[in-house]
This record gives structure tokens, sequence and C-alpha cells, in this order.
């Protein structure tokens, strides 16, 4: 689910969480 959420986000770095 969290692959998801950095995708909406755009971001898939340290702080993703």
């Amino acid at each position: 689910i969290w692959l998801a959420v950095r995708m909406l986000a755009g971001i898939a770095g340290p702080g993703a969480l």
C-alpha cells in the first residue's frame, strides 16, 4: 500500500512514511 501512497505523493525517498 505504501507503494501506491508514494506514487500518489510523487515521492520515492526517505520520509515517505
